[in-house]
């Protein structure tokens, strides 16, 4: 990870000031009494690209256009647990101390959406009705997440409890030891087993990753059977390390079609990288296997981009910087199609990221280029924050704040490395002990850590350096 300027663009890659910027555009949509909610912290699941409460007489478009009208109401509990994540992860950044507030109100919200017999409901109605409808083990996964990431930050010893207990239930629901995988549906609502990639790969990057990191080596002992299973699951069922394929589901062959729509480079990056960070419980022929896949997917995802076609998502303050750039690589979503959405986007960036973190070099794509292509045409500069398109669709019931605070994190980080400067990371708890900190799903090393003060509790102002790929969760 050596490179700090393209050649071709002269674009060097945003320094952490210019991440800073960019992580307090996002913070103008979310950091405002109409995302709060009402109770602070009952957030709402939509909202408009104004940052406005939509109105169902009049229904902005950009909710129309995500088919919101029937939904409206309803609050979403893996949306809920995703804003509590994003205010968390500006907190990380940032140190706002309002963001943590928010989170708190936010993470006890959720936890009066937990069922009596365990897991939480879909979602809650306008009348405060808990759904029906049973919970997909992708929605599981994501209403443990503000959890987890509220546990790393914390180490809040009540809510550490009811994610080990939640996370039991969870695959004592969904785990079929004769499939040897997780099901969509939990094993007692459904006779056949719908499979599915994110299934299984949601639970490593909505809360297995940060909550084995922070659980004492007693804990670990059944969270990492739970990972075992997972990884297990990815690697002899729904990857092929031999063409570096990811299969999106396994109970239809049409979804096995490298042109089926879910069979995206998102997910499939999303998967490599992530089965890099548990890489303890690879086989070494394995690890090698993953690392390749991963180069080789960042590589058939790019395609060129030119310049004129970048522009029509540039606002004019950023057009005299592209104009002379000439063709740029940039990402695609599909094997046959050039469409990408932004959590796609993030998680490629976040891919490539990983992989120059672990020696990669033969990549197409330059990093430089690819997130101040995000930084400058993604992203809101009149009223803030990211939509699942350029400005627009940012908050409906599968789009939050989630994939981009989390994007913004990783492209912090990743300074430390490009410019062998320290990177400066606020916790919300205190310890004279430098191993209880660590840089989010990353190693690195503590070089300083000041005492902080928050509303009602102590935290951590952390300076790393030696930021890296750790060899196992518990951090080296």
């Amino acid at each position: 990870m050596s490179t700090v300027t393209d050649a071709k663009t002269q674009l060097s890659y945003p320094t952490q000031d210019d991440w800073m910027h960019h992580t307090q555009v996002i913070s103008q949509y979310w950091m405002q009494p109409d995302a709060y909610g009402t109770p602070r912290g009952r957030f709402p699941t939509f909202r408009c690209d104004n940052g406005r409460l939509p109105s169902p007489e009049a229904l902005c478009q950009e909710l129309v256009d995500v088919r919101a009208k029937d939904k409206l109401g309803r609050r979403y509990t893996r949306m809920q647990s995703r804003q509590i994540y994003t205010y968390l992860a500006l907190f990380h950044i940032t140190g706002e101390p309002d963001a943590l507030s928010i989170a708190s109100a936010g993470v006890q919200e959720l936890l009066k959406m937990r069922l009596p017999q365990g897991g939480f409901a879909l979602y809650v109605d306008i009348n405060n009705k808990v759904s029906e409808e049973p919970a997909s083990a992708q929605d599981a996964a994501y209403a443990l997440l503000g959890l987890a990431m509220y546990d790393y930050l914390t180490r809040d010893a009540a809510v550490h409890h009811i994610l080990l207990q939640e996370i039991d239930t969870l695959f004592k629901r969904y785990y079929d030891p004769e499939n040897k995988a997780l099901n969509w549906w939990p094993r007692s609502t459904s006779s056949t087993p719908q499979r599915e990639l994110v299934a299984q790969l949601d639970q490593l990057t909505a809360y297995l990753n940060l909550v084995s990191s922070v659980s004492t080596p007693q804990e670990n002992i059944q969270l990492s059977q739970y990972r075992q299973w997972v990884v297990d699951a990815l690697i002899d069922q729904y990857v092929d390390l031999e063409q570096c394929r990811v299969f999106s589901a396994l109970h239809d062959n049409g979804t096995m079609l490298s042109e089926h729509e879910h069979n995206d480079f998102g997910h499939a990056v999303k998967t490599w990288w992530n089965l890099l960070l548990n890489r303890d419980l690879l086989t070494h022929e394995d690890q090698q296997k993953v690392q390749n896949c991963l180069a080789q997917t960042l590589n058939q995802a790019t395609r060129e981009l030119p310049v004129t076609e970048l522009m029509s998502y540039l606002p004019n303050t950023k057009r005299d910087k592209w104009a002379s750039a000439g063709t740029q690589i940039t990402w695609k979503g599909y094997h046959d199609e050039n469409y990408i959405n932004s959590w796609q986007w993030v998680e490629l960036d976040q891919g490539l990221i990983i992989a120059k973190l672990v020696g990669e070099d033969s990549l197409q794509a330059s990093l430089a280029s690819t997130t101040w292509q995000f930084l400058d045409a993604w992203v809101d500069k009149v009223h803030g924050g990211v939509g699942l398109n350029p400005h627009t669709n940012k908050q409906f019931d599968w789009l939050n704040g989630y994939h981009h605070t989390e994007h913004a994190l990783f492209g912090l980080l990743a300074t430390q490395r490009i410019y062998a400067h320290p990177v400066t990371l606020y916790f919300a708890f205190t310890s004279e002990q430098s191993d209880a900190f660590f840089p989010y799903l990353l190693g690195g090393r503590v070089v300083n850590i000041t005492p902080l003060t928050l509303p009602n509790r102590r935290g951590s102002k952390v300076v790393f350096d030696r930021i890296h790929v750790p060899k196992k969760l518990a951090h080296d």
